[in-house]
């Protein structure tokens, strides 16, 4: 909040000669600078003013050079963008072993997403002022579905304390500064690339999602029936938006979500893959054990299984803090947030933020907690504060 100056458009030298009964301009802690007329800055002085005055206060909005507004409309976009992970985690985690039972009932792991995202995110928007959205991370919920439970034969309970011992140690590492010293001497080109590497991932689970991509027994991996309807849609709405990014529009996320949401129900498409309440059914009705869940970890693994155990913790504790550390570079240099030295402000706390959302999560029955690249959809709208995580 910058002094009043004689330039300024809400400075007065006598207040008592002001003409209330035109309309002028103002700065506006709620949203851009607009012309307003006498009863509009009277609202804006009552308890909403004073509410985003608190808000802008807090949270350095106008330090930042961001409103109000535009952070709870980046924070929007950032949640709508992120909303996948709430289905899809639990289909992930929920899907039926060999013998028809899945080992975290979807309900289990859809309160777990929710609950971890929502401690996480407003951990790292209170304590680092930072405009991170964080959830479970796709990939790690795939190797501890299918690879510790699947392959390795661990149950829901043991493969889920591993997550809880992982969550232990990156708190550790990040109260010691230990992480900070690893993503410092990390090369900013590599930590640009994890950035990438992510979205290129991301993108192709897409395409599996979409039918664009299919499973290929001589090629692993083949091109998916293009004469679908359903297939067309969501490639024209993904070049929507990639067009609508160009161009710099405003909610270009938004915009590309809507369009292909009421395209679909006017076209009458149908998912091109198993519905999706049938697969909630599935993995309901499997007769999954509700024995996973708060406070009923197995910790046995670890000396029945040593090798196999320690390996699942330091492989996850070396994907988190490798991601954590490049999806916030990344996302930080994209808000214009990084010091001259490239360093961000408040990358310890993105990290324990991280840990305290794996920690919960392991406790209800969800993978580990990562910073989300969706998080650059919100920085695209303009967040630049914690409020936007918030």
């Amino acid at each position: 909040l910058r002094p009043p100056t004689p330039d300024s458009a809400w400075y007065a030298p006598n207040p008592g000669s002001m003409d209330y009964s035109t309309d002028y301009a103002e700065p506006f802690v709620c949203g851009p600078s607009a012309k307003r007329s006498p009863s509009q800055r009277w609202a804006a002085d009552g308890p909403l003013g004073a509410i985003c005055q608190y808000l802008d206060t807090v949270f350095k909005v106008s330090e930042r050079r961001s409103t109000v507004s535009q952070e709870v409309q980046a924070g929007f976009v950032t949640w709508v963008t992120m909303s996948y992970i709430v289905v899809v985690n639990p289909m992930i985690l929920s899907a039926p072993l060999d013998d028809g039972v899945s080992p975290i009932p979807f309900s289990m792991a859809c309160k777990a997403t929710c609950y971890s995202a929502a401690l996480a995110s407003a951990f790292v928007g209170v304590t680092a002022n930072l405009p991170f959205g964080l959830a479970a991370g796709m990939g790690l919920n795939s190797y501890l579905r299918y690879n510790l439970i699947g392959k390795q034969g661990f149950d829901a309970g043991s493969a889920l304390s591993c997550c809880f011992v992982q969550a232990l140690l990156f708190a550790a590492l990040a109260a010691s500064g230990i992480a900070d010293h690893a993503q410092a001497i990390l090369p900013p080109a590599l930590k640009s690339s994890i950035t990438v590497a992510i979205g290129v991932f991301q993108a192709f689970v897409g395409f599996q999602l979409m039918g664009l991509v299919v499973k290929s027994d001589s090629t692993m991996v083949g091109l998916g029936d293009i004469s679908q309807p359903s297939l067309w849609l969501p490639v024209t709405s993904t070049l929507l938006v990639a067009a609508l990014f160009v161009r710099g529009t405003k909610g270009a996320t938004i915009l590309g979500i809507a369009f292909t949401a009421v395209a679909s129900h006017l076209l009458g498409l149908s998912d091109a893959r198993q519905p999706m309440d049938a697969v909630v059914q599935a993995a309901n009705a499997a007769g999954a054990s509700e024995g996973v869940g708060m406070l009923q970890l197995d910790f046995s693994a670890a000396a029945e299984q040593p090798h196999v155990y320690w390996s699942a913790v330091l492989c996850m504790l070396f994907i988190v803090v490798f991601d954590t550390a490049g999806v916030q570079h990344g996302i930080g240099q994209q808000a214009g947030l990084l010091d001259r030295e490239g360093a961000l402000p408040g990358a310890k706390f993105a990290y324990l933020a991280s840990a305290a959302g794996t920690g919960l999560g392991a406790f209800m029955g969800t993978s580990p907690v990562i910073i989300h690249n969706e998080s650059a959809a919100g920085v695209q709208e303009g967040g630049r504060t914690g409020l936007c995580a918030v």
